[in-house]
């Protein structure tokens, strides 16, 4: 089989892309430590000769954990591993969209390499489950995984490995915090998808020892940043997610609700005959406007605070009252009373200006738009 050499890594080893398996795989010319979260051979382990990363699926499939680990080793094999004494992880994202990021201090040397999508999975710790997962009962993948492959070139204890792996996911975190991925599963950011898996390797050979991989420490740092930026890499590779494309009212919203396909149902209030194509090139000048995707961030930081109990009722309502105002002039629009009295009144009344206002720049004057005015307080109650 075909294998194109993607890095060769500090202790000689090649990651290598092998297309005919849609895969990624490393095979050790020496002992290794190795902490897997894989099915198949996973845990610590001091005995595996090699590993990999495959397209185990494609986009709108699924796949189930059922005999999962049985199939994970006949890939092992058609690959060219043993079975018995190699890790492997499989995603619905394209090997091809593979990032790899390497940071150095001195001596050391960090290796990531990552496939990342979230489109359909992104979620945050804690968000609702959609099975409970005791006994035999598969689960069903949906597609959206963040694999990770991460190399290091210096030898600490199998608990120090373990806090690489904390310090590693921090990292995968934030670089869904820098891109404002939100989950799709609930109104928080995401922290991940929920089939994410990591594989970690170092050397038991190497005459550097680390007691430490937190973010005290250089290991640590160099964990955070190559995760960090490979993750953002794969991602905008896997699903064109940039900083340039989250610049955006509907991206910083659609956690909340807030979608084109939600704006249109407004537009059609104001335009009976408008039809979706007409509102998607309205949006779409507007969308990425400057002032509109700014207060789209203010509103979705207010809501999250109310939710989590960081800004009480009359401070959000007030706080609201003056972000929608502040819509309103930027767009120079007027208004007639509306109370507000919920944090769906709030979002209603964003949706209706954001509405307004594709509507007013765009130079459309026959629609008789719906106006809202902010006087009104009142105690908001959440919806949920």
């Amino acid at each position: 089989m075909k294998e194109i050499e993607l890095y060769r890594l500090s202790t000689d080893e090649k990651i290598v892309h092998v297309p005919e398996t849609r895969s990624i795989v490393v095979r050790f010319n020496a002992p290794k430590k190795v902490l897997s979260t894989s099915l198949l051979n996973g845990g610590y382990r001091e005995d595996i000769k090699g590993l990999f990363n495959y397209t185990c699926c494609g986009p709108g499939s699924c796949m189930s954990l059922e005999k999962y680990e049985e199939h994970l080793g006949k890939c092992a094999a058609v690959m060219g591993l043993d079975p018995a004494r190699s890790t492997g992880i499989g995603t619905a994202a394209r090997m091809e969209n593979a990032a790899i990021v390497e940071e150095t201090y001195e001596e050391l040397k960090v290796a990531a390499c990552v496939t990342a999508g979230v489109e359909g999975n992104a979620g945050c710790a804690g968000d609702p489950a959609g099975y409970y997962g005791a006994g035999a009962r598969p689960e069903i993948y949906r597609p959206g995984t963040i694999n990770i492959l991460l190399f290091i070139n210096a030898d600490m204890p199998p608990g120090i490995l373990t806090r690489a792996l904390v310090t590693c996911t921090e990292g995968k975190t934030a670089a869904l915090r820098e891109l404002m991925v939100g989950s799709r599963y609930s109104e928080n950011p995401a922290t991940g998808t929920g089939t994410d898996s990591t594989i970690i390797v170092c050397d038991p050979k190497s005459s550097l020892y680390f007691r430490s991989a937190g973010k005290h420490n250089k290991l640590g740092e160099l964990i955070g940043k190559t995760v960090k930026e490979a993750v953002k890499k794969a991602l905008g590779n896997q699903n064109h997610l940039y900083p340039s494309t989250q610049h955006s009212v509907t991206e910083r919203l659609k956690r909340y609700g807030v979608t084109e396909e939600v704006l249109y149902s407004y537009f059609r209030e104001y335009k009976k005959d408008g039809i979706e194509e007409e509102w998607r090139h309205l949006w779409r000048k507007i969308d990425r406007d400057s002032e509109m995707v700014f207060m789209s961030s203010f509103l979705a930081e207010l809501l999250d605070e109310y939710r989590w109990g960081l800004a009480g009722n009359e401070e959000v309502s007030h706080m609201a009252k003056k972000l929608l105002q502040m819509t309103e002039e930027a767009y120079g629009m007027r208004s007639v009373p509306m109370e507000i009295k919920s944090t769906e009144d709030i979002k209603d009344a964003f949706c209706r200006l954001a509405v307004q206002a594709a509507v007013k720049k765009n130079g459309i004057l026959s629609i008789t738009v719906k106006q809202i005015n902010l006087s009104g307080t009142g105690s908001l109650l959440v919806c949920r």
